[in-house]
């Protein structure tokens, strides 16, 4: 077999994989970004869980209170960040306001879009505008947790105890709420077009090999 034909199986092998990849990247993408969704506004914190998909409002019910941390970040495919940069932002969110500080409870939600910010800030500034959003519940990042904790102590902390903070776990519902933005028509393309390249290239891959086949035994 010549050094070409080899090539040619080769990178053909690497277009089957390829595709692969694109496309079950792209359903994991697409079930976890598509799945069914719960109305957030009938969702008690108690069943908050990880990558839960979520869509309702927020208003004066459940009360967006700081900004506490901005992280630059970029949009995604396939893993690999594109376009310009970006800023995403996490705001404390206080879930059911309470004249009794102790019977609150907050997480944390974070927004990327301009325009997803432009609501949260209003909100937080005593804006009463309902906002709706589509989100994905995901666990709390560590450093989003440490940041929030410090947060709750500044405000639980009294005089009697600024040296021994209060702990503050049992306030932490410890998830934080991304805003999804896009429709979900979008995540479809990676499924299709890795299942597209995987067919061609697997096409391509036989006639290659039936080819060869031939040629080999003259016929």
């Amino acid at each position: 077999m010549s050094i070409k034909r080899i090539l040619a199986f080769v990178l053909l092998a690497i277009l089957v994989y390829g595709g692969c990849y694109i496309a079950v990247f792209g359903v994991r993408q697409y079930f976890q970004y598509s799945g069914a969704e719960r109305t957030y506004n009938n969702l008690p914190h108690g069943q908050y869980q990880n990558l839960l998909n979520v869509k309702g409002s927020i208003d004066s019910t459940k009360k967006v209170t700081q900004l506490i941390f901005t992280e630059p970040v970029r949009k995604e495919i396939l893993g690999f960040p594109i376009g310009k940069q970006l800023e995403r932002k996490y705001y404390i969110l206080l879930l059911n306001p309470s004249e009794d500080k102790e019977f609150s409870r907050y997480c944390v939600i974070a927004a990327t879009e301009p325009e997803d910010i432009k609501q949260l800030e209003a909100l937080k500034d005593g804006g009463s505008a309902e906002y709706e959003f589509r989100g994905l519940i995901c666990d709390m990042p560590y450093t989003i947790h440490s940041i929030l904790t410090d947060r709750l102590q500044e405000i639980y902390d009294t005089d009697f105890n600024i040296y021994i903070h209060k702990k503050v776990e049992k306030y932490i519902v410890p998830y934080t709420i991304y805003i999804k933005n896009g429709e979900d028509d979008n995540l479809l393309l990676p499924i299709i077009a890795g299942a597209a390249v995987a067919l061609i290239g697997a096409a391509a891959l036989v006639l290659l090999a039936i080819n060869t086949y031939r040629r080999s035994h003259r016929f």
